[in-house]
């Protein structure tokens, strides 16, 4: 058996996150394909429920057969023929952002990842800088359930953080998430990733009873990583691992001997579960055999076309950076609700890290068997009995991957005011101050060391959101001496950062005196640091003079433009661009014969020809001359396509003068 990944490309997101997996290399038969397709009528008699198996009885109306004996070996052939069905639709999650208004999100299951910034901290920040891991939001939950930002803090700063080093952490089903998700305000900073699903909860329910899952998704992981992928299967060995038996082999080996109980994250009062009871596996295994059959078996299979699938749980990898080789931590997520939200605190402040989540999905095939039961020539009627037998796989689907970072919106440029201090000849003031509010806009990388800046970009857009922060103003003064052809140009000036953080008065306002050469010219452009060590796009370029005469100071200041394109020509002459001569064949000089023959001419024209000299001449030697005929030029521009059309006709003047000939 082999199965392959075919994914349906519709322009609807909704519709279009399909993955179909289908059986390739299914025998068949006249009966079967008949009954599938539908070309054979046949209706259901009874239907009966055994130990892990469902029996069906069926008549099938089998027409076309005069002969009574051929009829009958027919009706055999399909006795003891085995058909396994594991087509099955299962929907991928679509982007939240990528749902449009006016698609309904309920349709279709999605994921989000993102991150967020509840305060920022220096202290934190450098201590983060120096190593410090950021605390289990779940770990930290357990030991208390309510956290507080103070307790977060001083945790940090003082070092009292005891990181869990273990690079797999597999979530208990017992474990509330909601509990301990409630106290995500209160840490510095986070990941979050929301995946919700459409479709059942089958086994995951059994697993739960059973308080088997954690063992279970250990296993899964550790057993079938390397073995079983969702791709085709070519070898036999690999092939046979699609089984049934293979899940079954699973759940019948259920160990807790590769389980490390530190990194099971629970919050149970009593000790954890350590011993996995013999008749519990028998029972899970007995669960999944009735579970299968009755939500997946011959009758199903024929009105939906498909088999039923389940996801019992997530895999979350993360890597730091925006790599996906070497992986940071590993998180086994159960999946008995709709929507799985993972918090993720044990990140930094403006550091990236990558997600890819994984969906462990159980598609519950179907092995059913026909058996000849009785025929009846006169009516071609057959009956036979179809027993149908349960025989789920296990695969690893991909679901998506994301990379995100903790960073809180980029300010915006300060606005600054140039105020002459006291009829100062050296010196001038300059107020700046944070502008509220929000934009759109690229990032502008003025200096070398801009490139390192990673922001959040806008939903749906390659535009940067610069908003309004509330914080102590810190400005980035950059001055050139020389006018600048471009804000690039700002790389090879001077560079200073202001700040006033103690500041009682107003936070939000700064004051710089600069010193100046009188009568000089310098160029500015400020940006805005932000707390987190984020800036701004760079303020427009202004040209400042402070110009002094034999009694006063005064300042002159505008605004200059940079990186201006360079002037388009709005028109140019045709005349360069088209020329229209007529070819050699149409304008060469012909003499005419005196013997030509002037039977189809008229009298005025054998008078011309014969009144003057030029009558013995003609233009050009072409069969169909262009003189005197009316002719359309058609131009059509490249880039635009709008095409403009010459009429024109070619006349030929004889121009007879006697003094010339």
């Amino acid at each position: 058996m082999k199965f392959v990944v075919e994914k349906k490309q519709k322009r609807n997101p909704i519709k279009g996150n399909r993955l179909n997996l289908r059986t390739v290399n299914a025998e068949n038969n006249f009966l079967n394909s008949g009954i599938v397709n539908g070309t054979l009528d046949f209706n259901f008699i009874s239907t009966e429920t055994g130990l892990g198996e469902m029996e069906h009885v069926i008549q099938v109306s089998m027409n076309g057969y005069e002969n009574e004996a051929e009829f009958e070996n027919m009706a055999k052939l399909a006795d003891q023929s085995s058909f396994t069905i594991n087509d099955t639709n299962f929907i991928l999650p679509i982007d939240y952002f990528d749902i449009t208004s006016f698609e309904l999100l309920k349709e279709a299951p999605s994921y989000r990842v993102e991150s967020f910034i509840n305060y920022y901290d220096v202290s934190i920040d450098n201590r983060l800088k120096t190593g410090i891991t950021m605390p289990n939001i779940y770990k930290e939950t357990i030991k208390k359930p309510k956290i507080s930002k103070s307790v977060i803090k001083n945790d940090i700063q003082t070092g009292n953080v005891h990181p869990n080093t273990a690079t797999k952490a597999i979530f208990d089903n017992k474990f509330k998430l909601s509990q301990a998700n409630s106290n995500k305000t209160e840490y510095p900073c986070f990941c979050e990733i929301v995946v919700s699903k459409k479709d059942n909860n089958i086994f995951t329910k059994t697993l739960s009873k059973l308080d088997l899952y954690s063992f279970f998704m250990n296993d899964v992981t550790e057993k079938m990583f390397n073995e079983v992928r969702l791709s085709d299967k070519t070898d036999t060995t690999s092939a046979n691992l699609w089984k049934s038996n293979f899940l079954r082999y699973l759940i019948a080996n259920i160990s807790s001997d590769s389980l490390d109980v530190n990194s099971v994250i629970s919050n149970r009062t009593n000790e954890s579960k350590t011993k996995i009871n013999f008749l519990d596996k028998l029972e899970a295994i007995g669960d999944i055999q009735k579970e299968s059959v009755a939500n997946s078996n011959f009758k199903s299979v024929i009105n939906n076309k498909t088999v039923p699938n389940e996801t019992v749980f997530y895999k979350i990898e993360k890597f730091i950076g925006s790599q996906v080789d070497n992986v940071s931590k590993t998180f086994l997520m159960p999946s008995e609700s709709d929507v799985m939200t993972f918090i993720d605190t044990e990140v930094a402040y403006n550091s990236t890290y990558s997600y890819k989540v994984t969906a462990y999905v159980i598609i519950y095939g179907t092995q059913y068997t026909y058996h000849y039961l009785n025929s009846d020539f006169v009516s071609k009627k057959v009956k036979y009995k179809v027993v149908s037998t349960p025989s789920p796989v296990m695969v690893e689907v991909m679901l998506f991957s994301r990379q995100t970072t903790p960073s809180t919106t980029p300010p915006l440029s300060p606005g600054v005011t140039f105020v002459n201090e006291s009829n100062s000849k050296k010196s001038i003031k300059m107020i700046f101050s944070l502008r509220q509010g929000r934009e759109m806009a690229h990032f502008i990388k003025v200096l070398p060391e801009d490139i390192g800046y990673v922001f959040k970009k806008h939903i749906g857009s390659d535009l940067t959101r610069f908003a309004y922060n509330k914080e102590p103003i810190q400005v980035e003064i950059l001055q050139l001496d020389k006018k600048p052809i471009s804000i690039f140009d700002f790389q090879n000036g001077s560079r200073t950062t202001l700040s006033d953080i103690d500041s009682l008065s107003n936070p939000e306002i700064l004051i710089h005196k600069e010193n100046l050469f009188p009568n000089k010219k310098y160029y500015y452009t400020f940006r805005t640091i932000s707390q987190t060590g984020m800036v701004s796009n760079p303020t427009a370029v202004y040209e400042v003079e402070l110009v002094k005469d034999a009694d006063e100071s005064k300042i002159i200041s505008k605004i200059i433009e940079v990186d201006r394109d360079k002037p388009t020509t709005p028109s140019l002459s045709m005349r360069k661009l088209l020329q229209v001569r007529p070819a050699l064949h149409q304008s060469i000089i012909n003499r005419k014969n005196k013997n030509d023959d002037l039977s189809d001419a008229t009298i005025g024209e054998i008078e011309n020809r014969t009144a003057t000299p030029l009558s013995t001449y003609s233009v050009g030697t072409a069969e169909s001359s262009i003189w005197g005929r009316k002719i359309k030029i058609r131009v059509k521009s490249n880039d635009s396509g709008k095409m403009i059309d010459f009429n024109v006709k070619f006349d030929l003047i004889k121009d007879e003068k006697n003094e010339d000939l």
